[in-house]
């Protein structure tokens, strides 16, 4: 190859750049410009953004796309999205009620498919159990990072671990509301002084008291939570409250339900 290969730009290209390039240190022995790969066609040199060689390329539908030289060389990426994008919509049945997995190939409902806004008929391309199948691999084979991660998090954040574990219990327990925030708990024992609602005593750290007991149908929300030590709330139990107590009407909006899955 004959002159150095100099990075340009277009007003195209330029859209798609996260942070400005470099010029590369050394010459390239390659040149990609005007080559073909899939849909995509290689417009000019971008620059070296990332440690990643970018090439600024045009699909057949007219988006221009910022790729990197090892995605083109290795037919890992091949049009912009669009080639993505007609494949998934193949998959979508005549009548409009059916998909076919793209990993087990089966015609199932849409119903058994996990909502997904990128896709264009709104559904994943697997199967919720195919997409089940796929995560508890990656858990077996990556599973002492992710409970290390966890348990980092965990040290780190433990008011927000502490209602994430009382959510799943109340879960469970099958409450049919299950909506409170760590926001909203933080505001509720501020509004107790940080103390039992029931000795009065403050303590540093309080428990949820549930006012009618997740044992007997009680709401995991905030109009059913009090604080308590963990004292009065064992001795409480699932009985009625030891005194009379009120709920707070708080200014924190409740967390988004669950939608519950369908296999």
């Amino acid at each position: 190859m004959g002159g150095r290969i100099v990075p340009t730009f277009c007003p195209r290209c330029i859209l798609h750049a996260s942070r400005a390039p470099r010029a590369p240190r050394k010459k390239m022995t390659y040149d990609l410009t005007g080559q073909i790969f899939g849909r995509l066609h290689v417009q000019h040199f971008f620059g070296i953004v990332n440690d990643r060689v970018l090439w600024c390329c045009l699909c057949q539908c007219d988006t221009a796309r910022l790729v990197g030289s090892k995605d083109l060389r290795t037919g890992k990426t091949q049009a912009c999205g669009c080639l993505n994008r007609e494949i998934k919509s193949k998959m979508l049945l005549a009548d409009g009620t059916m998909m076919r997995c793209s990993q087990c190939k089966e015609a199932k409902l849409l119903e058994a498919f996990g909502n997904h806004k990128q896709h264009p008929h709104g559904k994943q391309a697997q199967c919720r159990n195919c997409q089940k199948k796929k995560n508890q691999a990656y858990y077996a084979a990556n599973r002492q990072k992710l409970c290390a991660d966890v348990r980092a998090y965990s040290m780190a954040h433990p008011e927000v671990a502490s209602t994430t574990k009382a959510r799943r219990r109340a879960h469970k327990l099958g409450a049919a509301i299950n909506d409170l925030t760590n926001a909203q708990w933080e505001e509720i024992k501020a509004a107790y002084g940080h103390r039992c609602v029931y000795c009065g005593r403050k303590r540093k750290r309080l428990t949820r008291d549930h006012i009618s007991p997740l044992s007997k149908n009680g709401d995991h929300t905030a109009s059913n939570i009090v604080p308590a030590c963990r004292s009065c709330n064992s001795r409480k139990h699932a009985g009625p409250p030891l005194i009379p107590v009120q709920p707070l009407l708080l200014t924190i909006s409740p967390a988004r339900p669950h939608k519950a899955r369908q296999s």
